[in-house]
């Protein structure tokens, strides 16, 4: 097959967007304001990394990495994370996929960057990243809580949920398009009335105060994603998801809570997933998730058990938390963090010394996802 393989030029941004629909939204305008937002305004990236797949000048294929820094006892590295990669149906299975990845390593490799990370494959990019020589580092266990039926039930029944139900069905039907997502402030603020009184409600992140608290924390010689000012006050302006943000603070800020739901895709604002949880001490963490499942009311919760340490753990699951059942095989689909080395010459992966390949050695969080 007659095509080629280049690197991203602005000039093919609606094809990108449209193409992406697959794993963005259906909504065009919506997907650029999202390609925007994580290649041109990433603060870490010079120069946005989005590798085009041209048959004459149709868009048959992308493949975008975001790069983020990791860090080990006050030393970082660059690390290119793959992301969003999409095949036209009419070219997949057509052996496209080897021949890029083999582009993109080789070009990696001329530009310095070593080890190439993957927080969000699903099913079949996994299965074909691992063919292809990735190495997983592990799969992410959740717990998550239960939905409940009789408060659902309750809140289908309320006459307001009713008429939003109608309108939005009747909407749609006439209009043909996809409902608007929902407007997480206006969904939340009527549950923040009861709050503790260290515990404080926001939609948008403190970035200065959240880096010093980071800043501050004992990673116990853990690789961790540098989480500086100007990445708070990049990541959560992501449009395709909804935040919010809980506090604990006194004099000054000792501990926080992020949680996210997905705004273009099933279920949005029926689940929260809690991509960060910080704290000076496991007191602080646990009240900061009290005051998360009182705001929650008939919705679900979604944490990575391995963000979590023991008092907060049991608490949780005293309160209803449940074990997501573990995949038996790659096709049942568990998160799975990926790493490969750029270098076809060299297969160590490691920093400093330390194994990169042994889960144990990081300390992984939700918000490491681009998928949130």
């Amino acid at each position: 097959m007659n095509y080629r393989i280049v690197n991203y030029d602005p000039v093919y941004n609606d094809q990108i967007c449209e193409l992406e629909k697959e794993l963005w939204s259906r909504d065009l305008d919506i997907n650029k304001s999202y390609l925007r937002w994580k290649y041109l305004e990433n603060p870490y990236s010079d120069l946005p990394k989005l590798y085009l797949v041209l048959y004459g000048e149709k868009l048959i294929a992308v493949r975008g990495l975001y790069e983020w820094p990791f860090g080990l006892n006050g030393d970082s590295f660059p690390a290119l994370c793959s992301a969003d990669l999409v095949i036209h149906p009419e070219y997949r299975s057509k052996g496209l996929y080897p021949e890029l990845m083999d582009f993109i390593m080789s070009d990696l490799h001329d530009e310095g960057y070593t080890y190439l990370l993957s927080f969000s494959a699903g099913p079949t990019a996994l299965i074909n990243s691992l063919a292809l020589g990735w190495k997983v580092i592990g799969r992410m266990k959740s717990i998550h809580t239960q939905f409940y039926i009789r408060p659902v039930t309750k809140k289908l029944t309320d006459p307001v949920t009713v008429n939003k139900l109608i309108k939005r069905v009747v909407t749609t039907k006439i209009l043909r398009k996809p409902p608007s997502p929902p407007r997480i402030r206006e969904e939340l603020w009527r549950s923040t009335n009861n709050l503790p009184a260290n515990v404080e409600f926001g939609y948008d992140p403190k970035p200065g105060e959240m880096a010093r608290l980071i800043s501050g924390l004992d990673t116990s010689g853990k690789v961790v994603l540098v989480r500086d000012e100007k990445y708070f006050g990049w990541r959560y302006r992501n449009p395709l998801s909804g935040y919010f943000f809980l506090y604990w603070q006194d004099t000054e800020l000792r501990g926080y809570l992020v949680a996210q739901t997905p705004l273009f895709m099933a279920g949005s604002m029926g689940n929260f997933n809690v991509l960060e949880l910080e704290g000076q001490s496991p007191e602080i963490k646990k009240e900061l998730m009290k005051a998360l499942l009182s705001l929650l009311d008939f919705r679900s919760a979604t944490v990575w058990s391995g963000m979590l340490d023991d008092n907060v753990r049991r608490y949780l699951m005293a309160s209803g938390f449940k074990e997501r059942s573990t995949a038996k095989s790659v096709a049942e689909f568990n998160e799975t963090v990926l790493i490969r080395t750029t270098d076809k010459d060299n297969d160590r992966i490691e920093f400093h010394g330390t194994n990169l390949l042994d889960v144990n050695n990081w300390d992984f969080k939700m918000t490491y996802s681009d998928f949130y």
